[in-house]
């Protein structure tokens, strides 16, 4: 994957070079830091991994919990700098043509 143009790159991995950004007020991730063990535990049945990766993310959960944590505080604290300022939530030259 490629950042957008405009995009402030936020994240790396150790698989994947660009895993979290930003465009204006809209912040992008390439992973699911909602998803619960449950959740990706019957994700990875429909492969045959269910039960590797349901011990596999209780093991790293509280870890991935805190990262999804500081995203969504991240977002917020950001969106209010933004409103503080009267910035505009998108970048003008991101945003897209008059209808």
């Amino acid at each position: 994957m490629s950042p957008l143009p405009g995009a402030v790159h936020l994240a790396s991995g150790a698989q994947h070079a660009f895993q979290a950004f930003r465009v204006g007020s809209a912040v992008g991730v390439q992973f699911h830091p909602e998803a619960s063990p449950k959740i990706m535990g019957e994700w990875a049945a429909e492969h045959g991994g269910r039960d590797e990766v349901t011990l596999e993310m209780r093991r790293v959960d509280a870890e991935v919990a805190r990262g999804g944590e500081l995203i969504a505080r991240g977002f917020v604290r950001d969106a209010r700098r933004r409103r503080a300022a009267r910035l505009p939530a998108v970048p003008p030259e991101l945003a897209p043509p008059p209808a």
